[in-house]
C-alpha cells in the first residue's frame, strides 16, 4: 500500500541529507589539514547537518504514524472478512424423517352391521267360516228334490270347492268369499229334468244366517231354481 504525502516546504529528504553527508566526508578526505576558511565554516556544516538529520527523522517517525493506523486497519478489515467468510453458514435443520420401524397407523374397522333377522313368512290366514259339511236342497218350480250331502273344502292350491258327490241336480266349482255370502263360480248339471242352460256360471249364495245360503237360478221355460245350504255340522 503506498501513501501519498503532501511535499513539506522548507524540509530536505533523507536522500538530501545522505548526500550531504558523503559530500562532506569526501571533502574533509581529501583535504586533511584544510585551510582556515574550511575550518572555519566546519561547525555551520555540523550544525546544519544535525539539523538536516533531526527533520529527516521527525519526517519518517510522522509518515511512521501515518502509515501505522491504515495498516491496522486494513488488516482488521481483511481479518474480519476472513472471519466471516470461514464462519460457518447456519442450516435449518432438515424435518425428521418417520421412523419406518414405528408401529403402523391403526385403523378403526366399522362396527359390523346387525344381522337382519331372517324374513319371517306371514301368518298364515284363519280358516274360512264357510268350510264344513252342508246339505244341499233345491226346489224346480214348486217341486221340491230329495236334499244330497255337499261339502267346502280347502283344495291344496288355498281356494275354497263346493264338492257334491251325486244328486238330480249337482253343484261344482270354486267357491270365494263376498259381503252378501259367496259366490259360487263353476257349473249346474242336472241328471233329468228341466235345467239351468249349459256352460261356467257365476252365482251368488244369499246369507240366510250362520249357517244357512240360498241362491235363485232361472230354467227354460221361464220356471226357477232354487238352491239351499245349510250346515249339516
Amino acid at each position: 500500500m503506498k501513501l501519498h504525502l503532501p511535499a513539506l516546504p522548507g524540509l530536505a529528504s533523507v536522500r538530501q541529507v545522505r548526500d550531504r553527508a558523503r559530500g562532506w566526508l569526501r571533502g574533509s578526505g581529501r583535504s586533511s589539514a584544510g585551510d582556515e576558511a574550511g575550518s572555519s565554516r566546519m561547525p555551520g556544516r555540523l550544525l546544519g547537518l544535525f539539523l538536516s538529520m533531526s527533520v529527516a527523522l521527525s519526517f519518517v517517525a510522522l509518515a511512521l504514524l501515518l502509515v501505522a493506523p491504515a495498516s491496522s486497519g486494513c488488516g482488521s478489515r481483511q481479518s474480519g472478512s476472513e472471519r466471516v467468510a470461514a464462519a460457518p453458514k447456519s442450516v435449518p435443520p432438515a424435518p425428521a424423517a418417520p421412523s419406518a420401524a414405528g408401529p403402523p397407523p391403526t385403523t378403526t374397522a366399522p362396527p359390523a352391521a346387525a344381522a337382519a333377522p331372517p324374513p319371517t313368512a306371514p301368518p298364515a290366514p284363519p280358516p274360512s267360516t264357510l268350510i264344513g259339511d252342508y246339505e244341499c236342497r233345491f226346489t224346480r218350480g214348486e217341486r221340491e228334490l230329495d236334499p244330497v250331502p255337499c261339502a267346502i273344502r280347502a283344495g291344496t292350491d288355498g281356494a275354497l270347492h263346493l264338492e257334491q258327490p251325486g244328486g238330480a241336480v249337482r253343484l261344482s266349482g270354486t267357491v270365494t268369499e263376498d259381503e252378501a255370502g259367496f259366490r259360487l263360480s263353476g257349473e249346474v248339471v242336472c241328471a233329468a229334468g228341466p235345467c239351468p242352460g249349459p256352460g261356467s256360471r257365476d252365482v251368488l249364495f244369499y246369507s240366510q244366517g250362520p249357517s244357512a245360503y240360498s241362491a235363485v237360478l232361472l230354467l227354460r221355460g221361464g220356471r226357477f231354481l232354487n238352491i239351499d245350504l245349510v250346515r249339516a255340522d
